[in-house]
């Protein structure tokens, strides 16, 4: 019995403590960040809006993602980018939630299953076409990466979560090649994120409100464009949450491979990894004060979207 014990105690302390597996990840969502409200009345049930979980995120200097243990680790070929305060280099994988994953959730099962479905969260959008002239990976091939992707990764998912994209299967992370017009126009007119002087919202007329769309500035943590591993300004985990922006609008603007919003108005984020924090709106910077930074870099991200329903049965 001795050795049993010894045995078991050897083997749950080499496990990481902080890796979940995909029935896991979806019970780290933090509960306040639901808000549920009555907004109207159906025929039979009050209409209501509310906060779920769309997605997993994470990020790592070198792809090595060690949350969810029940997906092989992704390799990255990013290389050796500068490392200073103001600059970072991440590798981002992102995780769609399925909604068998919200339905059987301690959350859902705490409202008596009165919730919206993970599909009302589903918006459409026209796919962004790469620059021009420029070497950059089709998305015809890069979109085929990440189906292959999500099959190789079908039973580990387990049916909770779906494979929406690794940036280690995309080219185009390594360069941000396929925002190079937008890049330059912005560049063009001369116009930037300044992430310690931005509003979280701009209302600005005239040409400068169309320097600063194709800019895309996400709040104060900066630039969406290029969508790449490489970073500068944000640092540590304001840093990691860009990335995992940016391989979102990727995922969706890129390559349709996610099918909810991506907006500042109705997302939030919030940490799963090192640390369980509150929600926030992105961009939001500093961030709020129970976000942690990790001592090796690795981050975990839960995106919420806001949606509306008259609640069905599950």
């Amino acid at each position: 019995m001795k050795k049993i014990a010894a045995l078991l105690l050897l083997i749950c302390t080499a496990m990481p403590a902080s890796a979940v597996t995909p029935a896991q990840a979806i019970e780290m969502a933090n509960p306040s960040a639901v808000e549920m409200k009555i907004i109207g009345s159906c025929l039979l049930v009050p209409r209501i809006s509310h906060y779920l979980p769309v997605a997993w995120l994470e990020t790592s200097p070198k792809g090595n993602y060690s949350e969810i243990t029940a997906i092989s680790p992704s390799e990255s070929s990013t290389g050796a980018l500068r490392q200073s305060l103001h600059e970072t280099n991440y590798a981002a994988r992102v995780l769609a939630f399925t909604n068998t994953a919200w339905r059987t959730s301690t959350i859902a099962e705490s409202y008596g299953q009165q919730v919206c479905d993970i599909s009302d969260s589903y918006q459409g959008g026209p796919i962004e076409a790469p620059s021009s002239n420029f070497p950059c990976e089709s998305l015809a091939q890069s979109a085929a990466k990440q189906q292959t992707n999500e099959v190789r990764y079908a039973v580990p998912l387990q049916g909770f979560m779906t494979s929406a994209y690794d940036s280690a299967l995309d080219d185009g992370w390594l360069t941000g090649c396929r925002d190079k017009a937008r890049v330059d126009q912005a560049v063009a007119a001369n116009m930037r994120c300044e992430s310690a002087s931005l509003p979280l919202s701009l209302n600005i007329g005239g040409s400068e409100a169309k320097a600063l769309e194709a800019l895309s500035c996400v709040g104060r943590w900066g630039s969406l464009i290029p969508r790449q591993a490489r970073g500068i300004g944000a640092t540590d985990a304001a840093a990691s949450a860009m990335a995992a922006y940016r391989a979102m609008s990727t995922a969706k603007s890129h390559l349709g491979r996610i099918p909810f919003a991506l907006d500042t108005g109705g997302g939030k984020f919030q940490q799963t990894a090192p640390g369980v924090s509150s929600a926030f709106i992105p961009g939001t910077l500093p961030l709020p004060g129970n976000v942690a930074n990790s001592n090796d870099r690795k981050y975990a991200w839960i995106y919420w979207r806001k949606v509306s329903c008259c609640p069905k049965p599950f």
